[in-house]
Order: structure tokens, then sequence, then C-alpha cells
């Protein structure tokens, strides 16, 4: 099981990985560095909390490592 110390750090690190992204692209597709900061800053905030919410959930999927099938 993850504890959720460890997966509000993974939540964090990945938002600024892909919100950095987010900046880069906005900003090479508009030229205007003002919008791609707008637009970084509210999916860095909206989207960490939908991860976030998404890797809580996944801690009640248990996951078996066999495949049963039934004919």
């Amino acid at each position: 099981m993850t504890s959720k110390k460890r997966s509000l750090f993974k939540t964090i690190t990945w938002r600024a990985t892909a919100t950095t992204t987010t900046l880069a692209l906005v900003f090479m597709l508009s030229g205007q560095m003002k919008f791609a900061g707008t637009v970084a800053l509210l999916e860095l905030f909206i989207k960490m909390f939908i991860y976030y919410l998404h890797e809580r959930a996944w801690e009640n999927v248990e996951v078996k490592d066999t495949i049963e099938y039934h004919i």
C-alpha cells in the first residue's frame, strides 16, 4: 500500500513536470508567456487535485496477479 504522504509527494513532482511541459507547449503555440503562464497555473491546481483523488481511489482497487477464466 502507498501512504498518503507518498501519494502527495508523487502528485507534486508529477505536476511540476507536467505543468512545465504545458507551459512550454502553450508558449510555443501562442508566443505569449503571460497566457502560457495563466494556462499552466490553472492546469497545475486543477490536475494536481484530480491526480491525488485518482491515486487515492486506486488504493481501494485490488488487482490480482492471476486471471481466472470461466467457460
